[in-house]
Formats: C-alpha cells, sequence, structure tokens
C-alpha cells in the first residue's frame, strides 16, 4: 500500500469530525486508537488530524490559538486546545468519560498510564476497584499478552499490585533495550523509587507514586511492589520457594527426603537360596 493509499485509508476510518455532532473525546480516542492500529509516528499525526478535523474545526481551531499559528503546534497542543474549548469547566461527569475512554497508547509507559489513571480517578471520586478492571481491558497488546498468559492462566482474577508488577517489568525491558540502543553499556547509580523501584529520574519528576495502593506478594506489607521489597530474594523456609518470608507462607511445608539404605553386596559364588550366615563354600545337607 503507498503513502498516499495509507493516508486516505486512515483519514476515511477515522472519519470527519463534525462540531456539534460529535463528541470531541470519543472522537480523540477513535482517532488515537486508529492511529495505533496503523502504527502511526507521533510526527505524522498532526497532519492527519488536521485532514480529518474538517474545514469548520479548522476555522474554529485557528481562531482558539490566534495569534499563534496551527503549523506552530504539534499534534498533542492541538489536541489539548480543543479538549479545552469544548469542555470550558471540567466536572466530575467530564473526568468519567475520559477515564472510560482512556486507552493504553501504543507509545506511552505502563508507569505514564498509571499515574494519569490515577488523578482521573481522583477527579472523577471512583473507587480503586475500578481502576483493576479497567488495567485489564484497556492495556496495550503486549501488557495484556503478558497479564493473560502469566496472571489468568487458571480464570483467576489478578490483585492491583500484580498488574502494577507485570506492567513495570514491560518498562524496565525496554527501557533496557533503549540503553543498549545507544550503546549506555556503563552501569551508573540511579535513585529508586522505595515503592516501585523505578528511577525518580525522569518517572517521579513532580510526581507521587502511583503504586501507593500496592501490597507486596513477599511481605504483604502495604505501600510498596514485590520489585521494591528487601524480602524479595529471600527463600521460605516452610516450602523452600524465592520470594516470600515463612510468616505468610500458604504453602506445605516441605516433607523430607526417605532415608536411603546402603546396598548389600552379596558374593559372587553364592547362591541365591542360600542362608545369610551360612559359610560360602558350605554344601547344603541332603
Amino acid at each position: 500500500m503507498g503513502s498516499n493509499e495509507r493516508r486516505a485509508t486512515i483519514i476515511n476510518e477515522i472519519g470527519a469530525f463534525i462540531a456539534g455532532k460529535h463528541k470531541w473525546l470519543d472522537y480523540f480516542e477513535e482517532m488515537e486508537r486508529c492511529f495505533d492500529k496503523h502504527y502511526v509516528q507521533e510526527e505524522d499525526r498532526k497532519d492527519l488530524c488536521l485532514a480529518s478535523l474538517g474545514a469548520k474545526t479548522i476555522k474554529l481551531l485557528k481562531g482558539i490559538v490566534r495569534p499563534q499559528k496551527i503549523q506552530d503546534l504539534d499534534y498533542r497542543t492541538i489536541a489539548d486546545k480543543l479538549e479545552k474549548h469544548f469542555y470550558p469547566n471540567p466536572n466530575r461527569r467530564y473526568y468519567l468519560t475520559k477515564f472510560t475512554l482512556r486507552k493504553h497508547r501504543g507509545n506511552e509507559t505502563f508507569f505514564k498510564y498509571v499515574s494519569t489513571l490515577r488523578q482521573l480517578l481522583k477527579d472523577s471520586g471512583l473507587a480503586s476497584e475500578k481502576l483493576r478492571n479497567h488495567l485489564i481491558e484497556n492495556t496495550n497488546r503486549i501488557v495484556k499478552t503478558k497479564i493473560e498468559t502469566e496472571l489468568m492462566k487458571d480464570d483467576t482474577i489478578p490483585t492491583l499490585s500484580q498488574l502494577f508488577s507485570k506492567g513495570l517489568e514491560v518498562d524496565e525491558r525496554y527501557a533496557l533495550m533503549e540503553r543498549m540502543a545507544k550503546h549506555h553499556r556503563k552501569k551508573r547509580k540511579v535513585r529508586k523509587c522505595f515503592r516501585c523501584n523505578q528511577p525518580l529520574v525522569p518517572n517521579h519528576e513532580n510526581v507521587t507514586c502511583p503504586f501507593d495502593w500496592s501490597e507486596c506478594e513477599a511481605c504483604e506489607m502495604p505501600g510498596h511492589l514485590l520489585a521494591a521489597c528487601k524480602y524479595k530474594n529471600i527463600r521460605c523456609n516452610k516450602c523452600g520457594v524465592l520470594g516470600h518470608v515463612t510468616k505468610i507462607c500458604k504453602g506445605q511445608k516441605g516433607l523430607p527426603e526417605p532415608p536411603t539404605e546402603a546396598p548389600t553386596d552379596t558374593p559372587a559364588d553364592t547362591p541365591a537360596d542360600t542362608p545369610a550366615d551360612a559359610p560360602a563354600n558350605t554344601i547344603p545337607e541332603e
């Protein structure tokens, strides 16, 4: 498929935005889903977005950003300007709708995604249980596959802490790949968060840790994940499994191995039916 054909396909799939008929939040999330589906890079999204808005919305956008020009703005700034225009006084219903529609985008880290959802939960007044269900359904393809294969094999519902741990494992893998791509092979001492074991820079810049709802799987203490627990490399004295302390162990105590008996060697010239206390050269009586 050529570039022009691909561009026309994406624009047709998104559809034109008509102010007054479409809701901007619904339209924007559908546009983001379409961009992720077709692997559209961030620098190419602005052109496709402007082509989908239509003449009336473009005219409206020019008045919103004045004295700036649309050509000087990036894709995210344009989206934020339109959102503030269509929702000038956000209320609880606005944040609730935004939380429900918010998807995990392809180029977005799990840490940033959870931070955004936590803020929307706070503004909308929803319970933390909504966050767990939302993460199971709306994470990106890589995180969802990891959750389904490792946490939901037996149709069990994972805890919020388990979801956090698996999502951060994906973030760490991509961060390692990025460091290797930049040839940063020299180990550096990095300050990490005591709750989630993630680097304080850039993840925690002016942001409180979004994983303070966690409950550790190693010690069952609230406020941190397994990756940040000092007992994560401790072997249980009861079941012998690595990663939790004895006082919270739910497994069975390991059974002692059966004693091994020393083999008794019988002389090669002794018949099988000869008594053990009989001499080897004794002839049986008739």
